[in-house]
């Protein structure tokens, strides 16, 4: 069953109940939810119900909460209490309030995201180097910090702290600077790096997920090494597949940076991207394989000498001589015929 459902909030203006009658008309759409009609109502929650002719049934509610009234009001909570087995569609208007929205003021009715909403950053530190984390959490839990993590890498087989340290914030919005041991340190935005697979070297996951075990050079079935083919998993290029500057590798990593400053899902930051940037066509693998294969063609077709042919049996190649004779008729035209013979 597909139904298409508006909601909207008129505020008891004649205008919009006109716009929505028009829009109602153009868009072909089933039901309305409203909220503050033309007509005025001291109803807060209007629910029907509908049967499809598939036998599929659903309620529908059109709820309305007021600054003054306690939320959600009880008709609404009594009709989902009442239908714990029915499918249930709410529109409504809440009244909510948050600066996010350009809203002057704030209120209980809205709270931020669990996960979408906090931000990271790092900053450059090296006096928390012999700091564990949980301590810095514990100092820096006033700047809403709220999570740490301490880079590092090996320097003669031995793991160091390099001072970059990756803070996360409950915030909406990345502070541009944190106290940290009575200096400040400037935050920079974290954008993290795409998943990529040490086994088969493709991006979107890793290791732990995987059950392929191609050469890390070519990524062709497993042989001998050493290898002497380059090719890339993700592109089908002459690079690497661990290369910083494949195409692919480039493409995942704005799509994440767009993921985070949206603060969106991957769905959504994709198709954010999408529209950003223009498409292009992106050769198949089999166009890839048939095009390489038609440039080794020509590659030997240059390097090959030129076939020579055999005179046939039957025929008698012309001598020196009778070449010669014919070359000097062509030079001396004026010359005897004694001349040109032999």
């Amino acid at each position: 069953m597909g139904l298409k459902v508006v909601q909207i909030n008129l505020q008891h203006s004649q205008c919009a109940t006109d716009n929505l009658t028009v829009l109602l008309a153009e868009e072909d759409v089933d039901i309305a939810l409203i909220q503050e009609p033309w007509v005025r109502s001291t109803e807060d929650v209007t629910a029907v119900e509908v049967e499809a002719t598939d036998g599929v049934t659903i309620a529908l509610a059109s709820i309305n909460m007021a600054h003054e009234r306690p939320t959600p009001p009880e008709e609404a909570r009594k009709l989902v209490q009442e239908n714990p087995n029915k499918t249930l569609l709410l529109g409504s208007d809440a009244n909510a309030r948050h600066a996010p929205w350009g809203s002057p003021e704030t209120n209980d009715r809205v709270n931020y995201h669990e996960n979408l909403n906090n931000s990271k950053g790092t900053i450059f530190a090296p006096c928390l180097n012999n700091v564990d984390e949980k301590g810095i959490i514990e100092n820096m839990s006033a700047q809403s910090v709220t999570d740490v993590y301490k880079f590092s890498k090996l320097e003669n087989c031995v793991s160091q702290y390099t001072g970059t340290v990756l803070l996360t914030f409950n915030l909406f919005k990345l502070p541009e600077k944190v106290e940290v041991s009575w200096h400040i340190a400037k935050v920079k935005p974290y954008y993290p790096n795409p998943m990529r697979c040490k086994t088969c070297q493709l991006l979107g996951h890793t290791a732990k997920r995987c059950n392929n075990a191609p050469c890390q050079s070519c990524n062709f079935p497993p042989h001998p090494p050493p290898c002497s083919r380059i090719y890339c998993a993700n592109c089908a290029g002459d690079h690497p597949s661990s290369s910083k500057s494949c195409p692919k590798y480039m493409q995942s990593k704005e799509i994440l940076k767009i993921k985070c400053q949206n603060k969106c899902s991957m769905c959504e930051a994709l198709k954010l991207y999408k529209e950003q940037t223009p498409t292009t066509l992106s050769a198949s693998f089999a166009a890839v394989v048939s095009e390489s294969q038609n440039l080794s063609k020509i590659e030997q077709s240059k390097t090959k000498p030129p076939a020579t042919l055999a005179p046939s049996p039957s025929c008698k190649s012309p001598s020196t001589a009778s070449l010669n004779a014919h070359s000097d008729t062509l030079i001396q035209p004026n010359s005897t015929s004694s001349n040109t013979t032999t």
